[in-house]
């Protein structure tokens, strides 16, 4: 996931996910959606539209846009109510992939090399950064996997 990510962070030279969603011509809409629904990504017609619950707090904005970005990266055509309803896929890992993809987003290596330093522990850390975690420990254990192999 490193990989697409800094790809990602490479072409648009941001982490922003504000910025990258305007360089990609991702339209995000912010809307009502009710007390249930944080967001959710649509391809239509060659375009695709990020919805984001808008009585959500900024930060929380941010950590739903990043997840949404991870659908338009890796699941661009993917309909996941039509998914749901006709097909009855496990929509499961493409949740899971997103939620990665936002928690890849969300901590560079010099932040993970950071956190390190300073001793925080797995839950501080997803404390800090509103990212799960379990994708936060599988952030942390892939940038030392890395190291190791460099050394």
């Amino acid at each position: 996931m490193n990989r697409i990510v800094n790809k990602i962070v490479s072409k648009y030279h941001s982490r922003n996910p504000v910025d990258i969603a305007q360089e990609m011509n991702i339209k995000v809409v912010y809307a009502d959606l009710g007390e249930n629904v944080h967001g959710f990504y649509q391809y239509y017609k060659r375009g695709m539209v990020i919805y984001i619950n808008d009585s959500l707090d900024e930060y929380m904005q941010l950590q739903v846009l990043r997840h949404e970005i991870g659908h338009a990266v890796l699941h661009k055509k993917a309909n996941r109510i039509f998914m749901e309803q006709a097909t009855f896929q496990v929509v499961d890992r493409y949740e899971n992939e997103a939620d990665l993809f936002a928690t890849f987003l969300a901590i560079s290596d010099d932040d993970v090399q950071e956190f390190i330093d300073n001793e925080y522990t797995i839950q501080q850390i997803s404390n800090m950064t509103g990212c799960k975690e379990k994708f936060v420990e599988l952030r942390v254990r892939e940038y030392c996997k890395s190291k190791e192999a460099v050394i």
